[in-house]
């Protein structure tokens, strides 16, 4: 398996998404307490936004996936990587509570979009008898990610701020949708 391209890139994906995700998660709602002086509830509805944005989107990708207009899964995750860099850059630059808001909506959409997109990829690109072993890595890649994003994170925003650490997670999604379509190239060759 980590020989096979194709599962070694949805697993890029992956771990590039639960980094961000895990630090929006662990920090985002002291982001919100700290800048809007908002109550814990508001925090809460704040992030109630971004899994209804989620859930509105997988919703979507039901329909669309019923209907078999899912083609390009690879771009559909690079796609995913970029909206969820826009999302931390908005989020770096909130001034107010809205806009916040509407980059955690934002950030809904790859939440939505980067696991079930990268389980179906490697469905086409892992053999039968590899699957439950690829969706083991899979799945674990994106807890370890987890893990590591917000550990490391939380200590750089202890010492300058979270807005810069949304601003670090917003370069590193940039360079890694760079390297996404480095990859899709290096594939199309």
């Amino acid at each position: 398996m980590f020989r096979n391209y194709g599962f070694l890139e949805v697993v890029f994906y992956n771990t590039v998404f639960s980094i961000s995700f895990a630090s929006i998660v662990a920090l985002g709602g002291v982001f919100a307490k700290d800048n809007f002086h908002i109550k814990y509830f508001e925090i809460t509805l704040l992030f109630s936004l971004f899994f209804i944005s989620s859930l509105i989107a997988r919703l979507v990708l039901l329909h669309l996936t019923k209907k078999g207009s899912i083609k390009n899964k690879t771009k559909i995750l690079n796609i995913s990587i970029m909206i969820s860099g826009v999302s931390f850059v908005l989020m770096s630059l909130s001034g107010n509570l809205y806009l916040y808001a509407f980059s955690l909506i934002l950030l809904g959409i790859p939440h939505a979009l980067i696991f079930p997109i990268g389980t179906m990829r490697i469905s086409e690109v892992v053999g039968i008898k590899d699957m439950v072993a690829a969706n083991t890595i899979y799945q674990s890649n994106f807890d370890i990610g987890g893990i590591i994003g917000p550990f490391l994170l939380s200590y750089v925003g202890e010492i300058y701020s979270i807005r810069f650490v949304f601003e670090i997670i917003a370069v590193f999604l940039f360079l890694a949708f760079i390297a996404g379509k480095i990859m899709e190239r290096q594939k199309a060759k």
